[in-house]
This record gives structure tokens, C-alpha cells and sequence, in this order.
């Protein structure tokens, strides 16, 4: 985790630090690829939220992403970014009292599509929006009740120089990546709500504009 996240830093503030004449968002619209990683911590809440149980051990883990990008740019400081890629998450099953022993680690695979609003300037670029994650696999240990769509909001801070683009991003999910069901009684279900949260970076290259 102190990895990514030192490497995060790093990347935020040569973003912050790095301006160029010939950095900017391309004018119109661009296309290109991209890929990164990121790490997933989980948070779980109950429902309903008064209840005893309580469901622990799930640990961090690193995933990774790489698709495409494409900007549109609507005036001189706003553009829509929008991003289409897979997408792996991850998170551990491990002890709750002894973090290095783990159980298992489970990944879930997305088909993830974003669209943001942005602003720029001299290169430099954040952008805010919703994000679509369409379950496309699962390799979990026992059951899953993984949802088919999840849905959440990305942030992103950028940093363009001609056909070349890094970013840090943080994603939050608003609904359930995961849901695990407790039977008390044949009348009563106890609900334990997987809830993701991911930082990582990215770099991409545009590969062509209108």
C-alpha cells in the first residue's frame, strides 16, 4: 500500500509542479489508451444498521485498469473526459487480529465506463463525474452476492503534455460492489454492504484528433 501511495504523491505533485507552453488539452475531441493501478480498501456497512453483526478482515489489495480516453473540449477551460476500460479490483479475506495472515483474495473484474466534467489550464486538468462498473467475472472464495452494476463517482487530477497524459484518481462507490445475507429467522435478513473506495495513477497517449 505504501507503494502506491508514495507513488501517488510523487505523481500529484509533478503534475502540480510541471507546466510547459506546449501542455494542454487538445482543442475538439481526442482519442487514446491508457492503463494504471489501484488499490481498493473496503468499507462494510450493515443493514439494518442497528444490529449485532458485525463482519470484518476485509483487507486492501491492488488491481489494475487499461482501456481508452477520449476529451471533449467545450471551451478554453472546460472539457468532458470520459474513459471506457477494464477494470480489476480486488480486496482480502485476512485475519482480523493478525493482518498478515490472509485466507483469500478475491477479484472482480468490470467492464467500467466514466464521464466527467473538467477544467484545465496550461496542461493541468481535474475532472469530477459518475462511474459505471458492469460485473463481467468473479473469482471469490465462498458465496458472492456481487451486484451486475455498480455505480459510484471518480475524481481525477491530471497533467497533459502533447500526446502524453498521467493522472491520480480517487473512486467511491455508492452502491454495493458486494452484499453477503445473514438468515436469523425465517423472517429476518441481516444485510452486510461491501462498499469500495480506490486511489491509483494512470498514463495514456492520445492517439489521434479531429
Amino acid at each position: 500500500m505504501k507503494n502506491i501511495t508514495n507513488l501517488i504523491y510523487v505523481a500529484s505533485i509533478t503534475i502540480l509542479t510541471t507546466i510547459q507552453s506546449a501542455a494542454q488539452i487538445a482543442e475538439g475531441i481526442a482519442f487514446g489508451l491508457k492503463g494504471g493501478v489501484n488499490q481498493n480498501s473496503t468499507s462494510i456497512t450493515k443493514k439494518p444498521k442497528n444490529h449485532i453483526v458485525n463482519l470484518g478482515g476485509v483487507g486492501v489489495d491492488r488491481g489494475f485498469q487499461v482501456g481508452g480516453w477520449a476529451t471533449i473540449r467545450l471551451n478554453r477551460w472546460l472539457f468532458l473526459d470520459n474513459d471506457l476500460h477494464f477494470l480489476r479490483r480486488s480486496n482480502r479475506y485476512e485475519d482480523p487480529l493478525h493482518k498478515e495472515i490472509v485466507y483469500a483474495i478475491n477479484n472482480y473484474n468490470y467492464l467500467s465506463l466514466g464521464s466527467r466534467i473538467g477544467v484545465t489550464y496550461k496542461g493541468i486538468f481535474a475532472s469530477l463525474g459518475p462511474e459505471l462498473n458492469l460485473l463481467l467475472a468473479k473469482k471469490v472464495a465462498g458465496g458472492s452476492e456481487a451486484p451486475a452494476l455498480e455505480w459510484g463517482i471518480n475524481g481525477r487530477l491530471g497533467y497533459q503534455y502533447k500526446r502524453i497524459r498521467a493522472e491520480v484518481f480517487y473512486s467511491r462507490s455508492l452502491s454495493p460492489y458486494e452484499k453477503k445475507t445473514w438468515n436469523f429467522t425465517p423472517t429476518e435478513n441481516v444485510y452486510s454492504l461491501f462498499m469500495s473506495r480506490s486511489i491509483g495513477v494512470s498514463v495514456g497517449i492520445m492517439l489521434f484528433k479531429n
